[in-house]
């Protein structure tokens, strides 16, 4: 690979990490990532869960679905949202220490 492919490699790479940061960089995704470590749940219970109206429940859980940080199943007329692996509530859970330890 010459240095104009790694180059490539390495924006194409950091701007996927972008993609999670950006997802991460609201308080209601925040949250509703928190309620998903504790198990999968409809966009309603999420929503109730959380005190959003449904349709910003759905806004923002679609923005971290295009994140690949939550992943869905259809049930009937139900979509359910979950963590898309046990890696996503270790990040979360990184960046929770971290703001507890220099910033709270």
């Amino acid at each position: 690979m010459n240095t104009d492919e790694k180059r490539a490699f390495k924006n194409l790479l950091y701007e996927q990490f972008a993609r999670i940061g950006k997802a991460l960089s609201n308080p209601h995704r925040l949250e509703l990532l928190e309620v998903l470590i504790q198990c999968e749940r409809t966009v309603e219970a999420l929503a109730q869960e959380t005190g959003l109206p449904v349709a910003n429940a759905s806004q923002h859980l679609q923005v971290l679905r295009a994140a690949c940080l939550v992943e869905t199943r259809r049930e009937g007329v139900s979509i359910y949202y979950r963590l898309a692996s046990e890696g996503v509530a270790a990040l979360w859970l990184s960046l929770r220490q971290v703001g507890e330890t220099h910033l709270a």
